[in-house]
C-alpha cells in the first residue's frame, strides 16, 4: 500500500546543500588550553558550545546565572556545582549537569588534580552572566574568589 492510499505524506527529499559544511570534531582533553577560562568551539546566534578548563584545584568561579539554559559534561577530573541553597553536586568523567536558564550556581575544584568540562548554553557566547545581585560577571572576574559580586 502507498503512503498516499494510507493519508501519510510521501517521504520529503531533502534539498542540496548550499554552503559548506562547519562540522567540527574535538578531543577536549587533547585540545584544552593550558590555561583559565574557555575555549570556545562553536558560536552562534543561538548556541555556543565550548571547553572549560582546565582548572586548577582551589579555582573557585563566582556563584553565577545565565539566560538561557546550558548543559555540562565532565571529561577529565571532578568539577563541584555549588547551589545558593547550600547543597553541592560533583561531576566524574562522564557525568552531565542541566542547569536551566534562571538557576544560580558556582564550579568549584575541591579536588587535587585539574579538571575539564564540555560546556554548551542556548545563546551567544557574548551573552553576559549575572550574579546574585543581576550584576555582570565577566572573564577579569571569574576566578577572583574574593570580589564581592
Amino acid at each position: 500500500m502507498s503512503s498516499e492510499r494510507r493519508g501519510l505524506m510521501p517521504p520529503l527529499t531533502p534539498p542540496p546543500r548550499e554552503t559548506a559544511m562547519t562540522i567540527s570534531v574535538v578531543d577536549p582533553i587533547k585540545d584544552a588550553r593550558k590555561q583559565k577560562g574557555k575555549q570556545v568551539l562553536h558560536d552562534s546566534s543561538n548556541y555556543h558550545v565550548w571547553i572549560h578548563g582546565p582548572d586548577a584545584p582551589g579555582d573557585k568561579g563566582p556563584m553565577h546565572k545565565h539566560t538561557a539554559d546550558q548543559t555540562f559534561i565532565c571529561v577529565k577530573g571532578d568539577a563541584t556545582y555549588n547551589f545558593p541553597d547550600g547543597t553541592s553536586a560533583t561531576l566524574t568523567p562522564g557525568m552531565m549537569i542541566v542547569i536551566p536558564k534562571g538557576d544560580f550556581y558556582q564550579i568549584e575544584n575541591k579536588s587535587a588534580a585539574d579538571f575539564i568540562l564540555v560546556g554548551s548554553r542556548a545563546e551567544p557566547y557574548k551573552n553576559p552572566r549575572f550574579s546574585e545581585g543581576d550584576k555582570v560577571v565577566d572573564e577579569t572576574t571569574r576566578f577572583d574568589a574574593g570580589a564581592n559580586y
